[in-house]
């Protein structure tokens, strides 16, 4: 079964909105219409399928991309992180980095885990994590929120994956995957339990998924999401630094509704100071800028 069937059949159960189109799986998430699916897939839409496909979803806007382009991304670009290659311990060039990589796998397991693991063993964590966040607890769900969700993800275990870090036998860190197909591995939610980053948790996860779908598996590239947009992080360097990963540039497309079109036309001169009074506003024109013109 593809991914876009174990999608279809994923959002189905969910009850969450969705659109298959030039087998291409459009979803769409906080009023925007969006691809779900490899990011090395070019999407070429028309005005009128995408004006079509954002007014049957209903969003506000609607943006997709094309394909990968073969030069190294600037700061103006739009891109995607991906790895292509599993850098194993031995091939580590930097000798003090080499050396608290082998500590930190030589003291905490990494392994794949259940679904229902997850329901049953992984809230504690997700609190944990979520309560170093500060201010920006958005999306924070309880409990029997949580573990429904992980239960259903248990009937669609083609399409997501989940692996745990352990340290003394205990949780420590897990991830969420979405496969698609054998093109590519999206790395969509991790947490961490802060009372083990010490124990430099985060490297054994990331390596541990690189070295599962890049070297056993054989899938094409591994993507750990988007340029970010709505608040700063520096996981994104630390997957460039750590593990090699790349800025794949790749043109950006919008097309918006009338009323925020014309609202963008008369905010945009006034650039990220938009921010200061409506985040979202200004996440929005943030992202508008790297749309390809």
């Amino acid at each position: 079964m593809s991914y876009l069937d174990q999608l279809a059949g994923l959002y189905t159960t969910k009850g969450l909105p969705f659109e298959i189109h030039n087998d291409t799986f459009w979803q769409v998430y906080n009023r925007m219409v969006e691809p779900r699916g490899p990011a090395s897939k070019p999407i070429v839409l028309d005005k009128k399928e995408a004006a079509s496909l954002r007014k049957s979803l209903g969003g506000l806007l609607i943006r997709w991309t094309g394909a990968f382009e073969n030069r190294a991304a600037k700061e103006t670009d739009w891109f995607a992180l991906i790895c292509d290659q599993h850098i194993s311990v031995a091939q580590v060039q930097n000798k003090s980095q080499k050396k608290k990589l082998k500590k930190a796998l030589s003291v905490s397991e990494f392994r794949p885990v259940s679904a229902n693991f997850i329901a049953q063993n992984a809230y504690p964590v997700y609190v944990k994590a979520h309560q170093r966040y500060g201010n920006n607890k958005n999306n924070f769900i309880a409990q029997k929120a949580f573990q429904k969700q992980a239960l259903i993800d248990a009937d669609f275990e083609q399409l997501i994956q989940y692996f745990g870090v352990f340290h003394g036998g205990q949780l420590a860190a897990y991830s969420k995957c979405y496969s698609f197909d054998n093109e590519e591995v999206n790395y969509t939610q991790s947490k961490f339990d802060p009372d083990f980053l010490k124990y430099r948790i985060g490297e054994v996860m990331a390596y541990g998924r690189n070295e599962f779908y890049l070297e056993k598996q054989q899938v094409k590239y591994v993507n750990s999401g988007w340029r970010s947009i709505e608040h700063q992080t520096n996981i994104q360097d630390f997957y460039q630094q750590k593990f090699q990963f790349k800025k794949m540039a790749l043109p950006l497309y919008i097309q918006y509704e009338p009323k925020v079109d014309m609202a963008l036309r008369l905010l945009r001169p006034f650039g990220n100071s938009v921010g200061r009074f409506s985040p979202k506003l200004g996440a929005l024109i943030r992202l508008d800028g790297y749309r390809k013109k």
